[in-house]
């Protein structure tokens, strides 16, 4: 390597770096997926149980699995806004690319080996769709549940206090979940080309079944009950 070049390199190295937080969150994610899956998605396994104990016992693994997977998403999508430099959330490592991105403008304009997008792209679509589940009121829905059922137990929390907000519905979570995926999908088109398609993390046929899901959630319950 050339020391012309060598300091470019460095650049996309350091540029790269906080994404593989971001990657392996994302792997996390899809195991909680893939748990909350088999435990809370599969409508048989509370009438396979005989027993008033089981019963409770499947009921508070489901609330604690539901509970890890909300978490898990939140982490994926926050970033606490006074340290953005020192988060591994998507929004995070995005700003913290940026930051170096924006000293080496030339590393935007073209895609990596074996990229198909360049940079530029990848990261114009990336904050589109922060800004797109940051907006929903879905997004809004979870954060709030974990503030008042998770994370605290709280009667009322300063969002209440200046509007209305619902429990989450499990499309939320399945929704959110979907959307991490299509941003680690555009994200490897160019940003990590290692990964070229996240298709062995996802469940199969799960954005296309996104359509079925309020049938599902009509068999548990249209919104999220607060832990009891």
């Amino acid at each position: 390597m050339s020391g012309e070049n060598e300091p470019r390199a460095q650049a996309v190295v350091h540029a790269l770096h906080p994404f593989l937080s971001v990657i392996q969150q994302a792997k996390h994610l899809t195991e909680y997926r893939a748990l909350y899956v088999k435990i809370v998605r599969d409508h048989e396994l509370m009438s396979r149980q005989s027993k008033p104990e089981g019963i409770r016992a499947l009921w508070r693994l489901r609330r604690m699995v539901v509970n890890a997977f909300a978490l898990e998403l939140l982490s994926f999508w926050e970033s606490d806004n006074r340290t953005p430099e020192q988060g591994l959330s998507l929004p995070a490592s995005l700003y913290r690319a940026q930051s170096v991105l924006d000293e080496y403008p030339d590393l935007l304009g073209f895609p990596l080996d074996n990229g198909t997008q360049p940079l530029a792209e990848s990261a114009l679509r990336l904050k589109h769709i922060i800004g797109v589940v940051h907006g929903s009121r879905r997004y809004k829905r979870l954060r709030n549940f974990r503030d008042k059922h998770v994370a605290h137990r709280l009667s009322r929390t300063i969002r209440e206090a200046q509007e209305e907000i619902d429990l989450p519905t499990y499309e939320d979570l399945d929704r959110l979940f979907v959307y991490a995926m299509v941003a680690i999908r555009e994200f490897s088109r160019s940003v990590y080309p290692t990964i070229q398609d996240p298709k062995e993390w996802i469940v199969q046929g799960d954005i296309d079944q996104l359509t079925m899901l309020r049938a599902l959630n009509r068999k548990l319950g249209k919104r999220m009950p607060p832990n009891e």
